[in-house]
């Protein structure tokens, strides 16, 4: 028997796991390969720090993000929605989120800690946003005023905010009717834009950090997948679409034009991936989307690491770099879907609460 085969490897990349949504749904998983990709292309320019940059990814770099809020807030949304009134409803959805978030992400706030001292980036005070990380609010740090984030963790400012989201989404979807339920998402959706169209204005768009990454200037993201995901999702995605429009006339931003159309061009690929009409079909595409969380948490220390050591290196050397962080990021992604996600999302059912 041999040890290493095609099979066994294809069996490797691709091992089987419970899902939440039984039937997945076609074309979702190419969407957030994409995105994540464009987030690994895009942070993956840190190596590049005194070379070439690519400025449609540093202009659209924010936006991948972006749309992994929408698809999150769809799928979430349904299924919730789907299970709203089943035993366990409340119990069994947060320890599918504690699951599937905290092993890895802790993982790396151990070590960006263990960094603090032992790894080239220092940070003097470590503890003092430690308690951010912990109660996920980790986007709200203030760099120099309350401490640095911890090292490798930039990213995790969206982990908060689909956690504090999530927080409070099961209990709205329990408790409020789904024919009322568009009309309170609407208003989170048009509350976060509005907040978000009166900072933008007048506001660089890169400034280090905490640049619009406090919840309430991204949650319209998971909203407007929230909205997908209810009935009669066309005419509300349209009337958040017409707000949207409005809001753009109203306060004129100078900058995240792009956010819009980019928004309706989401919105339309997940519609047809919902009528099984799924625009992007393709394996290797759909093979990322299914570990882009591993790829997410973990190629940004990557990243930063790899950067120290090719400050003085030759171009050449540079894309010598960027290939070794791809190649990386993506072995330790594959290690982490296979030894940590896998184990842990196959765990919970063990605390999830039965129908019977």
């Amino acid at each position: 028997m041999k040890f290493f085969s095609i099979q066994n490897f294809k069996q490797f990349i691709t091992p089987s796991y419970k899902p939440s949504i039984k039937d997945r749904i076609l074309g979702l998983d190419e969407l957030r390969g994409i995105a994540v990709l464009f987030v690994l292309f895009d942070h993956g320019q840190l190596i590049f720090y005194d070379g070439p940059r690519v400025e449609f990814l540093n202009t659209l770099g924010y936006f991948w993000v972006d749309l992994f809020f929408i698809i999150s807030g769809f799928l979430i949304a349904k299924i919730l929605i789907s299970k709203k009134g089943e035993i366990g409803f409340f119990r069994n959805f947060y320890v599918r989120r504690i699951f599937r978030i905290w092993p890895l992400m802790y993982v790396f706030i151990i070590l960006g800690v263990l960094l603090c001292y032992v790894g080239p980036v220092s940070n003097d005070a470590p503890f003092t946003v430690l308690p951010y990380y912990i109660f996920f609010a980790q986007n709200f740090i203030v760099p120099f005023e309350i401490g640095l984030p911890l090292p490798g963790t930039s990213p995790f400012w969206s982990l908060a905010i689909e956690e504090q989201f999530y927080l409070f989404l099961p209990i709205i979807v329990r408790y409020v009717p789904v024919k009322k339920l568009s009309y309170l998402i609407l208003f989170i959706f048009s509350f976060s834009l509005i907040a978000r169209l009166n900072f933008m204005n007048g506001q660089e768009y890169g400034f280090y950090y905490t640049n619009l990454k406090e919840t309430y200037f991204r949650v319209h993201f998971i909203a407007l997948g929230v909205l997908i995901a209810l009935p009669n999702y066309k005419t509300n995605v349209l009337i958040a679409l017409i707000i949207w429009l409005l809001g753009y006339v109203v306060y004129a931003p100078d900058n995240g034009l792009l956010e819009l159309p980019l928004a309706i061009i989401v919105c339309v690929l997940i519609v047809f991936s919902i009528n099984k009409r799924p625009v992007f079909r393709s394996t290797i595409l759909a093979h990322f989307g299914k570990i882009c969380f591993g790829l997410y948490v973990i190629h940004y220390s990557i990243a930063k690491f790899l950067s120290v050591f090719s400050l003085s290196s030759t171009i050449h050397m540079k894309w010598g770099f960027f290939i070794v962080f791809l190649l990386i990021s993506y072995c330790m992604a594959l290690i982490s879907f296979h030894f940590i996600e896998i184990p842990t999302q196959n765990l919970r059912t063990k605390f999830e609460k039965s129908k019977k």
